[in-house]
């Protein structure tokens, strides 16, 4: 009976638990997208039309802008896991009027990459959005 319970256990333990652990392997990195969500529309007089770019080796300068309320593909393809993109900002408030000079965001690519940005501050000189990045 002890044996047949062990036996069960056994081998009944690994099959239920099934799919993949959460967890990743250190030090590895999966391909993935890069996305700019523009939730400005929240920040009332703060909101912001976002232009964003970087530099691709193949395409040259890609640049997309991204409009309050709109969720936006940065990358044209799939980037490999590890890879280093410095994104550039910038922005244009609808109550100010005012352009300041791009603000910097580098991110490394880890599965795929939302940058959620939340409001633009044009007296924050060097950075006017505050913005998260997340890694799905």
């Amino acid at each position: 009976m002890r044996t047949a319970i062990v036996l069960i256990l056994g081998l009944g333990l690994p099959l239920a638990c099934g799919g993949k652990s959460p967890v990743k392997e250190p030090g590895i990195k999966e391909d993935g997208r890069v996305f700019l969500e523009n939730v400005s529309q929240n920040a009332g007089r703060y909101k912001a039309d976002v232009t964003v770019w970087y530099y691709d080796e193949e395409l040259g300068k890609v640049e997309i802008t991204v409009l309050p309320g709109e969720k936006k593909e940065v990358s044209h393809d799939i980037l490999k896991g590890g890879t280093k993109l410095t994104l550039y900002l910038k922005g244009r408030a609808y109550v100010y009027s005012h352009q300041l000079e791009p603000q910097e965001i580098e991110i490394v690519v880890d599965g795929n990459v939302t940058i959620r940005i939340y409001s633009y501050n044009w007296n924050n000189i060097g950075r006017p959005f505050e913005y998260d990045i997340l890694y799905e």
